[in-house]
């Protein structure tokens, strides 16, 4: 792969990079209910063009430059797990581990410009992710109660944990890596009606940043809820209603200082509302 990039000032820069990327997926049907599933793959994840551009960009507390000499970063992946889908239900498994060469992260360079942080995309060095991603659904089609036939209740669960050695050869989590993450909801259809209703709960476990002058800053932990409305109007037009983060949940962060003091800041993520219409050039129903 060739790659080059510029900026309005003439800012250029360059690069030449040859990968193969081998996999192997295996799948074994144990029961007509349950499957086991094993994958390994090497994998490329090459920086976006925000991150390699030789840019400088202001935003609200901090300058944030490209980086032409991004490499890709490099992975080798293994999952493994099983499904377990009987009449009326799903349960899925799956534990994954990626080895990572040059991890790619937004650090701050220790630098000043008027009186902001700047921040640059760098390779920060390689490491290692892994986890359990556990997904749970039932369908209440079984019900002798009509009303109850659309009803679904769903949810999912990540834990995680991390470990990168940096340049400087600290060993410490990815930045901004939440050890657990958890969704839940219910949807209902009413065929009927043409009416869909999806209700959820999301929780993101408290994110951490080491930064490189020792300051660990630490966001709080976030829950909220979300409620989503497709109704058919006529034919194939739908109208819909999106209300997002209806407990107005905003963020905490705390940095603590390697002087032993620590500084607090409140985020402000607020509520948003989506109406529209929407058409389908087939029949979407209400399943």
């Amino acid at each position: 792969m060739n790659r080059r990039t510029s900026s309005g000032d003439g800012s250029e820069g360059s690069a030449q990079f040859t990968d193969t990327n081998p996999s192997i997926h295996l799948l074994y049907r144990a029961f007509p209910s349950l499957s086991l599933r094993a994958a390994f793959a090497r994998a490329v994840n090459r920086p976006s063009t925000d991150e390699l551009a030789p840019f400088e960009d202001e935003r609200n507390d901090r300058f944030v430059t490209g980086n032409p000499a991004l490499a890709p970063a490099r992975s080798y992946n293994l999952d493994f797990g099983f499904d377990y889908a009987p009449s009326y239900g799903f349960l899925g498994v799956n534990f994954f581990n990626r080895a990572i060469r040059g991890i790619i992260e937004e650090v701050d360079t220790g630098i000043d410009k008027d009186g902001k942080d700047v921040f640059q995309f760098t390779d920060v060095g390689d490491g290692w992710t892994r986890g359990i991603e556990i997904e749970e659904r039932l369908s209440f089609a079984f019900a002798s109660q009509p009303l109850l036939q659309g009803l679904s209740l769903w949810a999912n669960q990540t834990f995680n944990e991390s470990r990168l050695t940096d340049a400087s050869g600290r060993s410490r989590p990815f930045k901004d890596q939440p050890k657990f993450i958890a969704n839940a909801g219910l949807d209902y259809a009413y065929p009927a009606w043409g009416t869909i209703v999806t209700l959820a709960w999301n929780h993101v476990g408290t994110q951490r940043e080491f930064k490189p002058n020792g300051t660990v800053k630490a966001t709080s932990s976030t829950n909220t809820i979300d409620v989503a409305v497709r109704q058919r109007v006529y034919g194939n037009f739908y109208m819909f209603l999106e209300a997002n983060n209806l407990t107005n949940q905003g963020e905490k962060g705390i940095e603590t200082l390697t002087s032993g003091g620590f500084s607090t800041k409140d985020k402000t993520i607020g509520r948003s509302f989506l109406f529209g219409l929407t058409w389908y050039p087939f029949d979407a129903g209400a399943s």
